[in-house]
């Protein structure tokens, strides 16, 4: 019996260190965005956003939409969103709710679709695939 317990605890441990991973994962990536904004600023080159505007206020407000400024860490649509950049492709609900659920992040689908869904709507994190009921992508994929 106190195996298992000090097996538990020892995997509650591990999975704690590797959400704090993903984090400065994520942070490290916005770093690096902002770092070659910079390098490009220095040598004269001008910014281009997805959209094709100039401007380096633009490029900045167009990478906060669908990156990690819009999503609290550890909320269900971070976990969503984690889950589908591990996955690497569009994910039907019923299974993202699942991989969700699996990663440690309790959550009932029809929450996680209405989050997902008000954010997509709202043009951040996420967007639905085309001819695919009920499946969900990322608006990154897009750029």
């Amino acid at each position: 019996m106190q195996d298992i317990m000090a097996a538990l605890e020892k995997k509650r441990l591990e999975v704690g260190e590797l959400r704090n991973a993903v984090q400065r994962l994520a942070q490290a990536e916005l770093e690096l965005s902002i770092l070659e904004n910079a390098f490009k600023i220095l040598k004269g080159e001008a910014l281009t956003s997805p959209s094709g505007k100039v401007g380096p206020k633009l490029l900045m407000r167009e990478q906060k939409v669908g990156r990690a400024a819009d999503l609290t860490s550890g909320s269900m649509t971070w976990h969503g969103r984690e889950v589908l950049r591990k996955e690497g492709n569009p994910l039907h609900a019923n299974i993202l709710v699942e991989r969700v659920n699996q990663a440690g992040k309790l959550v009932k689908k029809s929450a996680l679709v209405s989050a997902i869904i008000r954010l997509e709507k709202a043009g951040k994190v996420f967007c639905r695939v085309k001819g695919r009921p009920n499946t969900f992508g990322l608006l990154e994929w897009q750029e």
